[in-house]
């Protein structure tokens, strides 16, 4: 299946706070997947147009979202040093203005990068008829780019200019539907399967890029496209999962793509389906270092028109009616599965499964979604700076340490209270011991101690002149006449 979007430049009308430093482990909710949405229209177009796309994903009520960043649109010429994002080769505006726009919402992001330079891929270029490049990468070059990529958005990148850093993305995902050719090519090679092969070695390139340049990053691997046979033009989308999990990959989570022709409460034997979902969990538990490996659907839907790409339609009724279903399947709403990303927002020509027509008028799944949305809960992997969740014994020594801190305190308090004497205005008066027990001073790193004062020497008493005394006169004298 070659890819739905279109890119056309359309816009239609206690205290302290802990950052999350690990990878997934938390435990989400059993009240279902996260609902998110995505805008293939904040790909590309006018850099003005970003804030109304924004708008738009606000007024769905979606809590995730993701985002298309295309390494060929970023870094159209080689940069210098491809691991800097602060490379002048790179053109980040458009991606820095939609991260900015999402924090400003408060959703938080999902970043998918592909679509190779010509530079990275042997000189070989897109197709005239798309902005996206297929041509595999030199995986050395897609490790830098991520690498530049995961620490723009670490959360504590300052571009030059800027008086506040960049905001921080936890999830990144390694490519688009590598399993298809429209995304990665070639597939097959004589004879052999290298699009898998080539695969491994990006994620295996890119996974401690991500994660050196953003600890606690989740680096999402698989990123399935909807696919179920194989061929010289694809990879079934089970047969991808199976070799994947198997493979070397390092990845934190697995992502898969659901767009099935049946309903969601029907019965089917396709995968993906929503019937046969199940089935990648098994296929990725199979491997017993992938078992329990969490799950993103990060495209779902179902289109409402006639498409170059899709034969199957649907009604706008149903769609908001498979919406509804879809978010109460026991599938879909196991701890499993962790975000389900509806693609997409608005129609376009190639993939009219938005939640609005290309008129920017919403249809009836666009309120269902909304309210749906809207009552899903962001667990702390979906958070981009979640709280820091502490064991019991972390908890008591935790509270120990703020108990003698304020009983310290106090102590000071109490002699302050007291009153100052003259006694405490002499050099070393006010020391350590007129505190009490458990009360120490440490001098700064770097403080320099002040000299000890000394009390001025004092000088010898002057003596008064004896006064002159008359010839004659006694010593000392009384009276002389």
């Amino acid at each position: 299946m070659t890819r739905h979007r279109s890119l056309a430049p359309t816009l239609v009308p206690t205290l302290v706070t802990l950052a999350f430093a690990g990878g997934l482990a938390a435990t989400p909710a059993a009240s279902g997947a996260v609902l998110g949405v995505q805008d293939d229209r904040l790909t590309s177009g006018p850099l003005e147009d970003v804030d109304a796309r924004i708008d738009l994903v606000r007024a769905s009520g979606a809590k995730v979202t993701r985002l298309d960043v295309l390494w060929s649109l970023v870094a159209p010429r080689r940069p210098a040093d491809p691991a800097d994002p602060a490379d002048p080769a790179y053109r980040w505006e458009r991606a820095d203005a939609a991260m900015q726009g999402f924090e400003r919402i408060g959703v938080t992001p999902i970043i998918v990068a592909y679509s190779a330079p010509a530079w990275a891929a042997g000189g070989r270029r897109a197709p005239r008829d798309s902005e996206v490049n297929p041509n595999a990468p030199a995986p050395a070059d897609y490790g830098r780019f991520m690498e530049a990529l995961a620490r723009r958005y670490s959360g504590g990148f300052t571009p030059a200019g800027a008086t506040e850093p960049l905001p921080r993305a936890r999830h990144y995902e390694i490519w688009n539907e590598p399993n298809l050719g429209a995304f990665l090519s070639p597939q097959v090679s004589g004879g052999a399967r290298v699009a898998v092969t080539r695969y491994v070695a990006m994620a295996r390139a890119a996974y401690p890029a991500i994660r050196r340049a953003n600890p606690g990053a989740i680096v999402i691997a698989g990123v399935g496209g909807p696919r179920s046979s194989t061929d010289a033009n694809g990879t079934g989308a089970l047969e991808w999962a199976r070799r994947l999990a198997a493979s070397s990959a390092p990845f934190d989570a697995y992502s898969q793509h659901v767009y099935p022709a049946a309903a969601p409460l029907a019965p089917s034997r396709a995968f993906p389906s929503w019937a046969t979902l199940d089935e990648l969990f098994a296929t990725l538990d199979a491997v017993p270092r992938r078992r329990g490996t969490p799950v993103y659907l990060t495209e779902v839907g179902y289109t409402t028109a006639a498409t170059p790409f899709r034969t199957v339609r649907v009604t706008p009724g149903q769609q908001a009616a498979y919406l509804r279903q879809i978010m109460g399947l026991p599938v879909v709403r196991s701890p499993r599965v962790r975000a389900l990303v509806w693609f997409n927002l608005q129609d376009n020509p190639n993939w009219p499964a938005g939640l609005r027509y290309g008129s920017g008028r919403v249809k009836p799944s666009h309120s269902v979604f909304a309210r749906l949305a809207r009552a899903s809960r962001l667990t702390d992997d979906l958070r981009v700076r979640p709280a820091v969740a502490l064991t019991r014994r972390q908890l008591l020594i935790n509270q120990r340490i703020s108990q003698t801190a304020v009983r310290r305190l106090a102590l000071v308090q109490r002699r302050l209270d007291a009153g100052l004497t003259r006694d405490d205005l002499r050099p070393g008066g006010i020391a350590p011991r007129a505190f009490g027990p458990g009360v120490t001073a440490t001098p700064a790193a770097g403080a320099v101690a002040p000299p000890a004062l000394r009390r001025a020497p004092r000088s010898p008493p002057r003596r008064r002149a004896a006064p002159a005394r008359p010839p004659g006169c006694a010593s000392p004298p009384r009276s002389c006449s």
